[in-house]
């Protein structure tokens, strides 16, 4: 078995590993230049699924991504909180309860950044058009363009007219950013509470399946808010929520070990106790 002092620094170099590699993930793509322009698709003039009117989010981009980090956070910080009260309050608990923490934390983060990351290459590369294209984009020979209802209007033969922040918006349509980051996040969380706290005994499962309930109707209403928005289709949303539970389970099974014997962090039995930390 590792010492105390090896198993502190290596909670503390993983922690940093984790840390350094979120923070480029995080800062790298704001210091890219945001000249770049999603895929330019064309319509076609039969096409009601762009036809919708252009409504404010219910849940927007930040309140989404507040969610959902203090979600992940919290529910982090609770299980673990779970999972160290039984143990001796002394500096070797508090500082083993601080690398689990800041190594479970890592973990989620640095999958949620690359989980977001392929979101965008993925809607920049398809260049879908969301339900209320037609209402931003404001085409003002529309009704010259479409006197065939058949016909299929090439990217070439028509020019948008309205706001260019929001004529971009709204050619990135699949799949749903919302879903995929509340999906993901909500989904880890009931992972993680999972690995946690399930197993800890009966006493705790009553509680447990409330807040894992809690947690899946939460990423449920805000998915289903971007349908009912006219921001996205439903399988702009679908698929991304699919995204976001595959992401989740990558990332909590594989890279965090959730579910594997001391796997689960980097902190090891104490020897005086047999418990799993």
């Amino acid at each position: 078995m590792q010492s105390f002092e090896t198993d502190w620094k290596l909670g503390i170099l993983n922690s940093a590993l984790l840390g350094a590699i979120s923070l480029i993930l995080l800062v790298g793509p704001i210091l890219l230049p945001n000249d770049h322009l999603p895929v330019q698709r064309g319509f076609s003039c039969n096409d009601e699924s762009i036809h919708y009117p252009y409504l404010p989010n219910t849940v927007s981009v930040p309140v989404c991504g507040i969610v959902a980090l203090s979600i992940t956070f919290l529910m982090v910080l609770l299980g673990e909180a779970v999972v160290f009260a039984r143990k001796d309050r002394n500096e070797r608990t508090q500082r083993y309860f601080l690398i689990s923490l800041a190594v479970h934390n890592g973990y989620w983060l640095l999958g949620l950044q690359i989980t977001v990351i392929l979101t965008q290459i993925a809607k920049y590369s398809v260049g879908r058009l969301r339900p209320h294209f037609l209402a931003v984009c404001q085409i003002p020979n529309y009704n010259d363009l479409c006197r065939d209802p058949m016909r299929f209007v090439l990217p070439t033969e028509y020019q948008c007219t309205g706001a260019p922040d929001q004529v971009r918006e709204a050619r990135i349509s699949f799949f749903s950013g919302h879903s995929v980051t509340i999906t993901y996040c909500c989904f880890y969380a009931v992972l993680y509470l999972q690995a946690r706290i399930g197993s800890r005994g009966s006493m705790w499962r009553g509680g447990l399946c409330v807040l894992q309930s809690f947690l899946l109707a939460t990423a449920l209403f805000i998915c289903a808010s971007r349908i009912t928005d006219y921001w996205h289709h439903p399988t702009d949303v679908l698929t991304g929520a699919a995204f976001g539970v595959m992401s989740a389970s990558w990332t909590a099974i594989v890279w965090a070990g959730l579910f594997t014997r001391n796997k689960a962090q980097y902190v090891i039995e104490f020897k005086t106790e047999k418990n799993i930390v």
